[in-house]
């Protein structure tokens, strides 16, 4: 995707467990001519995720549900030391 605008949303349903937290997640990610946004189609994928030391490092699989269709695997520190 590239463009001169970019919109992304997130949707998430975790547990509240912080030692290890399992989420259901769906994404929408659009990105093109600002003028465009209306006629334009976005990505969409949905995913599970699971997340270690209150989120200090997390793991996500996802699938995109429109083409291009393909598995995703993402793997990231992201806490805040």
């Amino acid at each position: 995707m590239r463009g001169e605008t970019f919109w992304r949303g997130r949707f998430e349903v975790a547990n509240a467990l912080p030692a290890i937290r399992l989420s259901l997640f769906g994404d929408a990610a659009w990105a093109g001519p600002r003028a465009s946004f209306t006629s334009g189609r976005p990505l969409v994928s949905a995913g599970i995720g699971m997340s270690w030391l209150d989120g200090l490092f997390r793991v996500d699989v996802s699938r995109a549900m429109r083409a291009p269709r393909g598995w995703r695997v993402d793997c990231y520190a992201d806490g805040v030391l």
